[in-house]
């Protein structure tokens, strides 16, 4: 899968998985797993931008909401 399409199915899957009383628990559990390996994909494929969070500067300021 490309990137987006990992983006695309992580909140369909966690939506799937939300509807657990209408799901049989196998189903739900089998959801569940797959949404992990999903999020598990999704991080991988971004191991650049997280790697990248260390050189910025994260100051007080910047998490001010903008005016």
């Amino acid at each position: 899968m490309k990137r987006l399409g990992v983006t695309t199915c992580l909140p369909l899957v966690f939506v799937a998985v939300m509807c657990f009383q209408y799901l049989p628990k196998l189903l739900h559990e089998i959801l569940g797993v797959a949404w992990l390996l999903l999020i598990l994909l999704h991080l991988y494929q971004n191991r650049s931008w997280l790697r990248n969070l260390r050189h910025g500067s994260w100051g007080f300021m910047y998490w001010q909401a903008s005016p």
